[in-house]
């Protein structure tokens, strides 16, 4: 919390308009809580487990009975159903700060409960592909970003994408990562040992993020260091497991293809720390890449592929890791073979990535800017009810 802040003697009171059952929704509230801002919740899904239950200064206001995907037509239209009880709560609760998480749902109730001051963040998808499905749902997207005084995306490429679809001023908030937790420690540097190469994604195990890919991409690579022990780590969980596992089976690479499941967030770390070289091949568009900054920020040795936000991410030149074209089995198998071939030069891109990470993408640094977003679109809108 700022200076300014402390002095006044009410405390601020965040309305988070967002998915509980977001790991992003969940970050935002608790770093929030810690600086003493007062965070309401207010959700058209429920948790997956009770994070905020007991936490300091966070209130759960409103949430379903139960979990609504939100894909079809008949389930967006749903979303309305929210309206009224969001008036109510904002009437009661009476945040300083309405922040809207998503714009393509929660961002639309937002701008339909006409409440002010009223922050937006788009997260991807909801600019990317939401408005490019039909004509309403553009219009829905021009809308709901067109009420906010602000809007929020956690990249440059993404904040270009949102221009099409408002006029409205857009800050660029990254969502950064624990630099302190995803750091190497006292694990060993990457590619240090000569015989063994442990290679892993930390994703949703799915053909847009590229799994089937990396999982071809490994079968050349462990043909081509015949003498070395290559592993592969899948790290997560999603619905085209099942089809991947028969994958490595025919392949009859199961033995050295690890598949770990849905792991708890504060696993990942550890898992970070496990890999020498991390490989993320989407072949969407993907927005920002917090896994990837995650890699980055613990030492990681890194081939990504040429989505928008990868890009932005690591940064030109390849000198935080390489970046290959999307779909591109034969590039993902060159640039992870000059990584295990010259760990030195891997080493040197490593630590860059490091430094970048520090630099860029640091979670409290991430929660300060937004505070003062906060306090800026709070002092903003009181002087426009003066005039």
């Amino acid at each position: 919390m700022s200076k300014e802040m402390e002095k006044d003697s009410a405390p601020m009171k965040v309305l988070l308009l967002a998915d509980i059952g977001s790991e992003h929704t969940e970050r935002w509230a608790l770093s929030l809580a810690q600086r003493g801002i007062h965070v309401g919740l207010f959700s058209f899904n429920t948790a997956y487990h009770p994070w905020y239950e007991g936490i300091k200064n966070i209130e759960l206001l409103f949430e379903p009975k139960q979990r609504i995907g939100g894909i079809s037509f008949l389930e967006k239209v749903n979303y309305f159903r929210y309206l009224l009880p969001l008036k109510k709560v904002l009437k009661s609760f009476k945040p300083t700060v309405l922040h809207a998480h998503y714009a393509s749902s929660y961002g639309l109730l937002g701008a339909l409960s006409g409440y002010q001051p009223l922050i937006t963040s788009v997260w991807g998808s909801d600019v990317y592909e939401f408005p490019n499905q039909n004509g309403l749902y553009a219009l829905f997207l021009r809308f709901a970003l067109s009420r906010p005084q602000l809007v929020c995306s956690t990249s440059h490429c993404m904040r270009k994408e949102a221009m099409r679809f408002t006029q409205q001023p857009i800050k660029v908030i990254p969502f950064g990562i624990d630099i302190e937790r995803f750091h190497r420690q006292d694990a060993p540097l990457p590619l240090t040992n000569d015989q063994q190469v442990n290679i892993g994604c930390i994703k949703t195990i799915d053909e847009k993020y590229g799994t089937e890919i990396l999982i071809n991409v490994f079968y050349q690579l462990q043909l081509h260091f015949s003498t070395k022990s290559l592993r592969l780590f899948l790290i997560g969980d999603g619905p085209q497991r099942s089809k991947m596992e028969k994958l490595v089976r025919d392949l009859k690479i199961a033995d050295k293809v690890v598949f770990t499941g849905r792991i708890p967030h504060e696993e990942i770390p550890d898992w970070h720390r496990k890999l020498d070289v991390y490989v993320s091949l989407s072949t969407c568009r993907e927005s920002f890449g917090v896994s990837l900054v995650e890699a980055m920020s613990s030492g990681s040795c890194i081939v990504a592929s040429d989505a928008d936000g990868f890009s932005e991410v690591l940064g030109e030149g390849n000198r935080c890791g390489y970046i290959v074209s999307r779909n591109s089995e034969e590039e993902a198998f060159q640039a992870i073979c000059q990584l295990i071939a010259s760990p030195s030069n891997a080493l040197n891109q490593a630590l860059a990535a490091r430094e970048r990470a520090v630099e860029l993408y640091n979670w409290q640094r991430n929660v300060d800017e937004m505070l003062l977003v906060y306090e800026k679109q709070n002092l903003k809108w009181n002087e426009q009810k003066k005039q």
